[in-house]
């Protein structure tokens, strides 16, 4: 970091150069060699030097360095040397918002001010083109390219670990204290009012990958949670991908986040943190509906069990035998079903009326799982105490009167709270 403590400023253009010197070795050296395979590449971007020439790059000796991004010489390559070098600056940014000291530097260390906060975050979005404040301010100073925080989030694959982490921790806090960054993050140049920013889409995509669901995930979670109409356009272009593939992946790490950030999209907190499903969330799933809930409220319709594609969705899931799988969407399902803002009254009325839901509740019963036992016994009584439900529900339930008197003797007794 040198002897002098760095401004904001002096962080982002260090970060660009670092950004540079790893975006064309990866380009013009490992995807040649491997114009097929991206995960090949990828590996031979990361390959360090031999131990010998690390200790040499260490020892700080003379060497006849070729330059570019080789390692004759006994030189480490430059492009590890960014990639170290971004590590270090995205640290140093994230010292700088959260209140620590900027540099370790010098025995005067000094805390980042709000304007350097926000001088951080238009450096981000629009470089150096906008404010005066941010204009060159001496000859040594280098310009900042607009459009620095796309490059870093499309270039995560190429980070260290901890780069990775200090990225998200920056664009969290960004996205919750600065008004313009959010913006930026989430402007679209599509006229469709569901239309994704493209670092927006980009985050969705990261969701199918290993190498950055882990990381992409936190960022798009932060921006749901902080923009309605993100929130919104996420959920009517990807929800049937959440449901289908990102909530289905093996690991249980990339499971998790994507369980998150479904839940995220269906629902919001108030101010009296109390947990609301979001309006277009109610509105669309009661619209799944076959036939419509308009139908289905129909006298000569009392009792008729229809079916909605989304619980469908959730069923199937709960039946997949996942511990992680079933325990998310069952929490889910019950926070759509009962609303307090009763947003999904009809739903659940509908819900409850086909005999196939009680088999899924019933399952859940029957499972080994004590926790999963419990939350199928708090569905399963919506269906005992509701006065229209049909024939086909009601003979299912007079079958496994037995099964079913045992398991409400056995949380009578030990579910004193139910």
């Amino acid at each position: 970091m040198g002897n002098k403590q760095q401004t904001p400023r002096a962080l982002l253009e260090l970060t660009e150069d670092a950004l540079n010197t790893m975006d064309q070795h990866f380009n013009q050296v490992c995807v040649p060699a491997f114009m097929d395979d991206k995960n090949a590449a990828l590996a031979m971007f990361f390959e360090e030097p031999s131990d010998g020439t690390s200790k040499e790059s260490k020892g700080g000796g003379s060497s006849g360095s070729s330059g570019g991004s080789g390692s004759s010489g006994g030189e480490r390559p430059a492009h590890l040397e960014g990639r170290h070098m971004l590590t270090t600056t995205l640290q140093s940014i994230v010292a700088a918002l959260t209140g620590k000291p900027m540099s370790q530097a010098s025995n005067k260390d000094r805390r980042a001010t709000d304007q350097e906060k926000e001088d951080i975050a238009i450096l981000l979005t629009e470089g150096t083109k906008s404010g005066d404040a941010l204009k060159k301010s001496s000859s040594k100073d280098k310009s900042i390219e607009s459009g620095l925080i796309e490059r870093l989030i499309k270039d995560l694959v190429l980070f260290e670990v901890e780069a990775k982490k200090a990225l998200v921790t920056i664009v969290q806090m960004l996205v919750r204290e600065s008004k313009p960054f959010l913006a930026h993050i989430t402007s679209s140049s599509s006229n469709d009012p569901q239309g994704l920013s493209p670092i927006v889409n980009f985050l969705v995509e990261g969701f199918q990958s290993k190498k950055t669901a882990m990381h992409t995930g936190p960022m798009l979670i932060s921006i749901v949670r902080n923009d309605e109409r993100t929130a919104e356009s996420v959920f009517y272009n990807h929800i049937n991908q959440f449901l289908d593939e990102f909530v289905q992946t093996e690991s249980w790490a990339e499971k998790t986040i994507a369980f998150d950030m479904l839940r995220d999209l269906l629902f919001t907190v108030d101010e009296n943190e109390k947990t609301f499903l979001r309006k277009y969330a109610a509105d669309y799933i009661n619209d799944q509906w076959q036939p419509s809930l308009a139908i289905l409220k129909l006298p000569e319709n009392k009792g008729k069990a229809g079916t909605n594609p989304f619980f469908t969705k959730l069923n199937n899931l709960i039946k997949s035998r996942d511990y992680t799988n079933v325990a998310a969407t069952v929490k889910l399902l019950q926070s759509i079903l009962f609303c307090p803002s009763r947003a999904t009254f009809e739903t659940m009325l509908a819900y409850v009326n086909n005999r196939r839901n009680l088999t899924v509740a019933m399952n859940l019963i029957r499972d080994t799982a004590e926790p999963l036992q419990f939350e199928g016994f708090h569905l399963f009584k919506v269906f005992v105490v509701n006065p229209n439900r049909p024939d086909s529900v009601t003979t299912m339930l007079l079958r496994n009167r037995g099964e079913l008197f045992f398991f409400n003797y056995y949380f009578a007794s030990y579910h004193k709270n139910i």
